[in-house]
This record gives C-alpha cells, structure tokens and sequence, in this order.
C-alpha cells in the first residue's frame, strides 16, 4: 500500500511539475526504487547508532573494537565491530547506553536522537573518570524540523572555499547558481529556481535591506569571514519579511558578540592575480548585558590582465573598504537590543588596456567606472515574557542611504537612494502551544533619484515608493507529524495602489526521517531598470522603454521531499525538489527584438520557470563526506508574442563534491566538480524587428580544489578554482569597435577569468 500511495503521488507531481522535463520517464524509475526503500523503513524501530574511540598519544583517535555496549536495564547488549561501531534498536527512547572496556572507564551516555552517530572517545580508566560524546557537525544542513524549506549552509561549509564574499559561498551549494551579468563590470547575480537574483530576497538577520542600488553589487558587499551561516529558503516562504520573495529568500546571519568564543579574528587572503583581502574583527563583553564587535574588511586588485588580447581587462580593477560595528544589550529578563552601522566605499574600473594609459581619458577608449559609497543603520528591539515562552514583540527598522555615481564607455548613471523599512512583530499563542499567530505591520520608504545618459539620451530612471502594510500568519501543529503555516498581508502602494499577498506551507513527516513539504503563494515586486540589470550598461544598444512598467506579479507552488538514512553506518539525506514559477507580470529586458535598442516593455504573453533538483549527502567514511547533485531549470519567456527558452539559463546542472577531514583534524580537504549544460546565446540581430539569431553554448566543466592545515592559533589555507583553466575565450561581441550598436559585452555563458591560485592565513585570538 505504501509503494501503491506513493507512487500514485509521484505520478500526480510528474504531470504537474515535469510534463515537459525530458527526464520524466528516468526520474520515475529511479525515485520509484527510493520510494521502496522509504516504505521499507516505515515500520522500524528506532536505532541508536554510535563508534567507539580511543585516543592514542602517537596516532590520534582510533576505533575500539568489541567493547560492549549495552542498555542501562541490560535487556539491550551488543559488542563494537572492527572498526568500533554499534547499533541498538528500541521501541522507546532516550534509552540510556552503557559503554564499557577492559582497561577502560565505563560510563553512561544517554541516546535520543537517531539522526546522528554518537561518537564515544574512551581514555585509560587511571586516566580520565568520564566519556566525550562528540557531535559532528554538518557543512550543509536541511532540516526535517523546519516548515519551511530551508537549506542552512554552516560556518563549517563557508571555510571549504575561498569565499571571499556572498557571492563566492554557493561554490559546494547544488540549489544556487552564480553567474556574471557581463565581461565588463565584474558584477554578479544570483539564480534561485531558475530565476535571477532579482525574483531572491535577501536578508540580513532577517531585515531586508539588499534592494535597490545595492541589487547590482550587493553580493560583494559581505565578507566571507564575517557571516556565521546562509539560510536559503526556496519557495513562497513567509509573509512576515515582505511581499516580494518570489523565488525565496537567502538570509545572511552574521558572527555575534556574545555568542562568538574568541577575542578577535584576522584572515589575509591573496591569489597570483594580484588580489588581496584583509578581514579583521575584535570582540568586546563590556559587562553581562551589553557587548560589542568591530569588523573591517578591505580588498585590492590592480592588476591589467587580458589573457585573450581582446583589448579590454578580464575583470576590473577594485579597491573596497567596509566596516561594521554591531552592538547587542539583553536585560537578563524582558528585553532585548541590537544595533548597526555598516558603511562601505568602492571603486571599479574596467574597460579596455589603453583606456588607464591615455592620461587625457578621452573618449578615444572604453572605459567604465562605478563609484559607491553606502551607509547603512538598523536597530532591533524585542521584549519576551518569561511567563509565557511563545509571547514576544519586537521592533526592526533600517535606514540605508547608497550613492553610486558610473559610466560605461558613452552611458552614464548616477543615483542617489535613501530607504527606510520597519517591521513591528507580535507573536503569541491562540489557545494553546498547537495554534501560534503571528501578526504586524509593516513600512517601507524608498527614493531613488538616478539619470542615465548616452549621446542624445538624458532621462531620470528612478523610483518613489511609500508602503504602509498589515500582516498575519498562522501556525497551526496539531501533532508532530502535521504542521502548516498559512499567512496573509495586505499593502498599499502609493502609485499602484492596494494589493494582497497570499502564502502557505505545509509539512507532513512519514517518520521521523521522512518528510514532505508544499507551499505555494503569490509575490508583488516594482522593478528598478538599472540596478535589477546591470549589464544594460555594457551593451552598446540605447534603452527604449514601450510603454509605462507595472509592477511584477507572480505565483510560485512547489513540493519538497526529505529522507535522511543511514546505510553501513554512515549517515546520509536525499532532498528532492520540483518548483514552478508564473508570471502574472514581468518587466521584460528584451535586448534581442531590435537592432539599435534594448527594449523595455511588460510581459505580453506567457513566462514561467521550472525546477527540479535532486541532492544526496553521504558519509562515505568517519572523515569523508559526499555530495552529489543535479539541477533541472527549464525557463521561458515571451519577446513581444514569441516565446522562446530564456537565453543565458543553463537548463542543466551537475555538482559532485568531497569534504576529508583527520581524525585528529588538523588536516581538512575538499574537492569540487561542477558541470554546467549548454545555454542560449545570441548572436548579432539581423535587423528591425527581425530577431537575433542564437546558439548554444559547449558543456563545460569546472574543478575547485582545497587544502587547510589546522595548528593549534591559526590555519592555513590554499586552493585552485577551474583548475582546468577554462574559459569563454571571446566573451565580448565586437570587441574592436566599443561605441558601436553591435558592441555586447552581455553573452556570458562560462568563466571570464581563467585558473585562480590562493592562499590564505586564519586566526583566532582567545
């Protein structure tokens, strides 16, 4: 009955989700034989699995075999393997282990948990009178608690790369894609179900503050060492943080002074392209209620590199210089306090060579150059009831005021942005624990005065938006099996007037292992021409907007299935996903109609995107970990009435990865394969409203690779990106004439920048 149901329902997904996917008739045999495998496990008691270990002066921990294990009432008993691992099955839990070895101390650790092997080192009973039970920690989690679909990549995830910044963190992650929006700027985006970063909230601490001006070069405005974790919700999430999630959210949560051991941190960074980093933050603990932190960050790169004698630099030249000074009070009883500022200058320059050896700076050669300067202060003030653990009110508010002054060869943008959001939040229970409510209101302010400019072209392409809302959500969790959250919000739009936002979410665990999640919810976002598309700036067509732009409105539904297993001892999960976004309305960007112009028009027929990804997590060995994944985007849009696949989407994606570390971990390696399939590219159009003509772009391959040594203060780092040293060897169309109309420098299908050497240094002072 249970393969029976459950395939019955992946029949029902398929015709829903994948009836256009071309592995429909592969993925239901093979999620078929998962679903036997599931019903297998449906009916098993619950199993408490450990190792043993020992910890020997010369060689580190090594296994103990054939001690015995046993339960505190001796109805239970079993003895280590050779490799000291064990198991126990019982119908309740906790159950408390006995752990014991001639020579050896015995002593009683307690098992309630299934989901993790409990690993008990033993040392010689003269020496030590207790066990250490050890949890290891996950790079990557993805919570069979959460409602939400929710991936959380850890501290321990973020240090298996480079991760200079946001942007360079999703190098391991199978659910987002990096992809640059052109051969000039160096800017980067991000791709969430298909869908560019723009349809992706992002959030810092749960406030948002990422939009705007900061859309074009905001994933490079957070350092890699100042974040604690990445939350990476996909789907029509909550309605609490706003209406224009639409692909999901990735929240950035950041090192916390009074959570954080150490005193201060440093972390130099530097690549044989002439790139260098310095990251560096102390933490001050004034007393038991208020402490405090300081973070700096600065980055250079001056070197001119063109390794395809086009003429123009592979990436430009860049000087960064962030601070952050974050404070945190909490009374010891009712309330709670942060606050914020961050401020941040940068320049970038690109272009041709010759353009940074003619003194004059003339129009005689392509240059581009983007000044940014950033402030931004936010407070959070909550107040909890002791009497009553799920009563709480809290208060977010963030200001951010962003200047960014550029041009590009004959275009120019200036704007000047100042935004204002609040957020007031009243959670409570209703009756009892199983029926939570959520309510508020929120607002938000922001004026963004910009000018583009090109030859004959001077208009404001700006935005104004004043919107006051009110919020609710629902929490409803009769069992542990079932929950479902559902949440609604009504906002008023000074120029588009009243609008509705609608979400929910629902979870159903088969076991505790094996969860189902669905959520679907509609999303309402006002585009901003130039931030939301930078590479605009970087084709050489002049900008025509149609006709006045609406905003964006879309319905986002999906499914979610998690499995975590553990095979031969050896934890593991499978997550399957499959999301399907629609367009009410979309501002479409259309470069390819039109010869002379970019084309700025609302959606004129269908859009949509699908996605389907599978991912499974294996602990090969007690050191060794696996992840392998795919990634299935299919993504249309409509050009006028011709609708055609979106170019520059990869429909195809494959990731394998390796993490090793010692046993005594002084040691840590990881190794990185990611296949990316061929995209559409356009070639030059052939004239008026005739279209331009597109291929594909070649499979390609990129292998990244990892090695730190750990000492007792400090690690050292160093590591290789494409190790294979490939690239898209002509990324610029025309590259030769710069100011002409056939100048694009847009088509980016691959890696501009070719094999990235590093090295790098880490300390912690306690």
């Amino acid at each position: 009955m249970c393969v029976e149901y459950l395939g019955r329902l992946f029949s029902f997904l398929q015709k829903q989700f994948f009836s256009n996917f071309i592995i429909s008739k592969i993925m239901s045999k093979y999620i078929s034989i998962i679903f036997i495998f599931v019903c297998a496990q449906l009916n098993a008691q619950s199993i408490i699995r450990g190792q043993v270990l020992v910890n020997d002066a010369e060689m580190g921990y090594k296994p103990l075999p054939f001690a015995s294990v046993y339960s505190e009432d001796k109805l239970l008993s079993t003895l280590t393997d050779s490799i000291g691992f064990f198991q126990l099955e019982s119908k309740t839990l906790p159950i408390r282990i006995v752990v014991s070895m001639v020579g050896y101390t015995n002593d009683t650790v307690t098992g309630n948990n299934t989901d993790m092997i409990l690993r008990v080192v033993l040392k010689p009973g003269k020496q030590l009178k207790e066990i250490v039970v050890q949890g290891k920690q996950e790079g990557l989690k993805i919570s069979t608690l959460q409602l939400i679909n929710t991936e959380v990549i850890t501290s321990k995830e973020l240090l298996r790369a480079a991760c200079c910044n946001l942007s360079e963190s999703f190098e391991t992650n199978p659910s987002v894609s990096i992809n640059y929006t052109d051969a000039i700027t160096g800017a980067k985006e991000i791709q969430l179900l298909g869908l560019s970063g723009i349809y992706t909230q992002l959030l810092n601490e749960n406030i948002s503050s990422m939009n705007g001006l900061a859309q074009a070069y905001g994933l490079g405005y957070v350092p890699g060492p100042w974040m604690e974790s990445i939350q990476i919700n996909k789907g029509a999430g909550s309605v609490v943080n706003g209406y224009d999630a639409l692909a999901g959210s990735i929240n950035i949560e950041y090192i916390k002074p009074e959570e954080a051991a150490e005193k201060a941190y440093i972390n130099l960074f530097g690549s044989q392209f002439g790139e260098t980093e310095t990251n560096f933050y102390t933490i001050h603990k004034l007393n038991e209620h208020l402490s405090t932190m300081m973070m700096l960050h600065t980055e250079y790169f001056s070197q001119k590199r063109d390794h395809n004698d086009d003429g123009f630099l592979d990436m430009p030249l860049k000087q960064q210089i962030n601070f952050y000074n974050r404070w945190r009070y909490h009374s010891g009883k009712k309330l709670e306090g942060q606050f914020g500022i961050k401020a941040l200058a940068e320049l970038r320059e690109g272009g041709q060579k010759e353009y940074f050896t003619n003194e004059s700076k003339d129009k005689l050669f392509f240059g581009s150059q983007i000044k940014t300067n950033r402030v931004e202060m936010y407070t959070k003030t909550g107040m909890v009831f002791p009497e009553h653990p799920n009563k709480s009110l809290g208060l977010q508010m963030n200001y951010v005021y962003h200047k960014m002054n550029s041009f590009f060869g004959l275009k120019k943008y200036d704007a000047i942005q100042n935004s204002y959001n609040a957020n007031l939040i009243y959670m409570n229970e209703l009756w009892n624990c199983n029926n939570k409510i959520k309510a508020g209101a929120s607002f938000r302010y922001m004026n963004i005065d910009g000018v583009y400019q090109h030859i004959s072209d001077n208009f404001s392409i700006g935005n104004n938006e004043i919107v006051p809302g009110i919020f609710a959500e629902y929490n409803y969790k009769p069992n542990e099996q079932f929950a479902v959250i559902a949440g609604g919000r009504a906002d008023y739009h000074n120029e588009f007037g009243m609008f509705y936002t609608g979400r929910m979410n629902a979870k159903y665990n088969f076991t505790e292992n094996f969860i189902v999640r669905v959520a679907g919810g509609n999303s309402f976002r006002t585009a901003n021409i130039i931030a939301d598309n930078i590479g605009l700036m970087a084709d050489g067509k002049r900008l025509l907007p149609l006709e006045d732009l609406l905003p964006e409105r879309a319905w986002n539904y999906g499914i979610n299935t998690t499995y975590k297993f553990i095979i031969a001892h050896r934890e593991g999960s499978l997550n399957i996903d499959a999301y399907r976004t629609e367009f009410v309305n979309q501002v479409i960007i259309d470069p390819y109609t039109d010869r002379d112009f970019i084309q700025l028009y609302n959606l004129k027929g269908e859009s949509y995107a699908q996605s389907f990804s599978v991912a499974i997590n294996y602990n090969l060995f007690p050191q060794l970990d696996m992840r392998l994944a795919y990634k299935l985007d299919d993504v249309h849009i409509t050009y006028f009435e011709t609708e055609i696949e979106k170019p520059l989407i990869g429909r195809h994606k494959g990731l394998f990865n390796l993490g090793y570390e010692s046993i005594n971990k002084k040691w840590r390696v990881d190794y990185t394969i990611q296949i990316d399939g061929s995209k559409k590219i356009a070639l030059q159009s052939e004239g008026h409203h005739g279209g331009s003509t597109f291929r594909t772009s070649p499979i390609f391959t990129l292998m990244n690779g990892q090695v730190t040594k750990v000492f007792r203060k400090f690690e050292l780092y160093a590591g290789v990106e494409n190790a294979t040293n490939f690239t898209q060897h002509h990324p610029i169309i025309n590259a030769e004439n710069p100011f002409s109309r056939e100048f694009d420098a847009t088509q980016i299908w691959g890696p501009i920048m070719g094999r990235r050497i590093y090295a790098g240094f880490r300390m912690k002072i306690i």
